[in-house]
């Protein structure tokens, strides 16, 4: 003899089902969410109202930091970072450097891409500390690619990236 249970005990059940479904759901909520979210969250939502206002601005000084570009394709930021690197190089003990700096390219913009193409060979550690001097100097180079491969007990270091130069355009 089978007993049906009554909606009493049906409502009660589908209470404590529901009840327990919310306890395993902010459990998990709660292992699932990093310690540090809100801060996290925080930083992100700054960076991105900094982007935002960076891409509606038309692109002034302020927009990069001191330095970060040249001031103008006519002007010899470019050479003088060429003749630090290549100073750094020869600090480096690096052998076979070749530094080229292209053409400044206006493309209508208030920004000038100049190419630049970096290849040196030495030691692993000399190269490395060539490319952390690199990161240092004024005007900032943007690095497109590197490219790092053993040549023998050696390591040779191919990076090609740009230089960026105000047109005042």
């Amino acid at each position: 003899m089978t007993e049906r249970l009554g909606p009493l005990w049906m409502a009660l059940a589908a209470i404590v089902a529901a009840v327990f479904a919310l306890g395993a759901s902010t459990a998990l909520h709660a292992i699932a969410t990093p310690q540090d979210y809100q801060s996290r969250s925080q930083a992100l939502e700054n960076q991105t109202r900094r982007i935002e206002a960076l891409a509606k601005s038309p692109g002034n000084d302020a927009a990069f930091p001191k330095g970060a570009v040249c001031d103008s394709i006519e002007g010899q930021a470019p050479i003088q970072l060429r003749d630090a690197l290549e100073q750094a190089a020869s600090a480096q003990s690096l052998r076979r450097v070749q530094i080229s700096l292209g053409e400044a390219t206006e493309a209508g913009g208030k920004l000038a891409p100049i190419p630049l193409r970096l290849e040196a060979e030495g030691s692993y550690d000399g190269v490395l500390n060539w490319m952390d001097q690199a990161r240092r100097l004024t005007p900032t180079i943007f690095v497109d690619t590197t490219d790092l491969s053993a040549a023998g007990p050696d390591t040779h270091l191919t990076m090609v990236g740009r230089v960026f130069c105000w047109t005042r355009g």
